[in-house]
């Protein structure tokens, strides 16, 4: 934690003196993949229809949703002409990834692709910040997406681990390792898109149309650069319950055995103690190891509580440093756990 926390630091530096963004800075599109979002995709289209860019479309792709999903994608959009509404049909090949593949064809021949997520409503400014970054020469941009601030236990355990995970991304990324990001907050340009062949060979992952493009992009020295204007915070609910948190790191830890020997090793490092942790503890109280697991995990909490008291000051967000207790209870069993099942079970994107 405290290795990334340097990066995070470099990061920040890579990511000031940006140049005003304008329309005459090429196209751009956001592209939304919704399945069964009925409740929030309302709100995340007038989120969308609020952006300040100029030159800015939409494509919202409803996939197979059961609810009332695209209906409501519609009707927010009625009145706005840059969306473009897709309802993919029952028996089109399932998945996130072959809806954004059709969400990107009909984007058309935009400079900029951007994206979000169903559950997510962008400030005002956010695709004007991404598509700056863009501008300035960067192949890929990623962001900050925090947890709307809950007050159950699920909650406040999840929106720390999240804030922790965007301190690990930006800091790998300003140590010139990018390994991970989130897509509910995501840009990348058409050109490095296209050079590594789209989302055509991920599709039938279940997750990494995140994580695995921001490796391939990487590749090949392309700059990667990581916001940290909070007008580029995207804010998403976060799951409701420890079944739905298991789930979700389930679907997200399943990509990692795509994952390039370089990639790997960095998430190894910074998850080695996490493993220790999560192996040693159970041993320890079963009498079958000494006290040697107690002092890993005291190590561990010591890193973390002094990583993320700086990382987390780069984004504005200490004050979720109280919850830290309850996370390092859950957090090593729960990806433990996750990381197995994710490889051992296909997850599917939802149901």
């Amino acid at each position: 934690m405290i290795l990334t926390v340097i990066g995070v630091g470099r990061a920040r530096r890579a990511s000031s003196g940006l140049p005003a963004d304008d329309a005459a800075h090429g196209t751009a599109a956001v592209i939304v993949a919704a399945r069964n979002e009925a409740d929030s995709m309302g709100d995340c289209v007038r989120a969308l229809s609020a952006q300040t860019r100029d030159n800015l479309r939409f494509v919202i792709v409803d996939d197979r949703s059961t609810d009332a999903t695209g209906d409501e994608a519609e009707r927010a959009a009625a009145q706005d002409p840059r969306f473009t509404i897709i309802r993919r049909l029952p028996e089109a090949y399932p998945g996130k990834k072959a809806a954004l593949l059709e969400g990107i064809k009909a984007a058309g021949e935009v400079d900029f692709l951007l994206f979000t997520d169903a559950d997510c409503a962008p400030g005002p400014r956010w695709a004007e910040i991404l598509a700056s970054h863009l501008v300035a020469g960067a192949a890929l941009v990623a962001g900050y997406s925090p947890h709307r601030p809950r007050r159950d236990w699920v909650g406040r355990a999840a929106g720390l681990e999240t804030a922790g995970n965007a301190v690990m991304a930006s800091g790998l990324i300003g140590l010139g390792s990018p390994v991970m990001c989130t897509a509910r907050n995501l840009g990348y340009t058409r050109a490095a898109y296209e050079a590594e062949g789209g989302l055509a060979p991920l599709i039938n992952e279940p997750s990494g149309d995140d994580t695995l493009m921001l490796q391939r992009i990487a590749r090949g020295g392309r700059r990667i650069r990581y916001t940290f204007d909070p007008e580029s915070y995207v804010t998403t609910e976060g799951p409701r319950s420890l079944g739905q948190w298991f789930t979700q790191k389930t679907r997200h830890l399943s990509t990692v055995r795509r994952y390039p020997a370089r990639a790997l090793g960095a998430v190894a490092l910074v998850r080695a103690m996490d493993a220790l942790v999560g192996i040693g503890l159970p041993l320890w109280l079963l009498g079958l190891v000494g006290p040697e697991p107690l002092w890993a995990a005291a190590t561990k909490v010591t890193a973390d509580a002094a990583g993320l008291w700086l990382g987390l000051g780069a984004l504005g967000e200490r004050k979720r440093l109280r919850d830290l207790p309850l996370l390092e209870l859950l957090h090593s069993p729960l990806l433990l756990a996750a990381g197995l099942v994710g490889l051992i079970r296909k997850p599917r994107w939802k149901s």
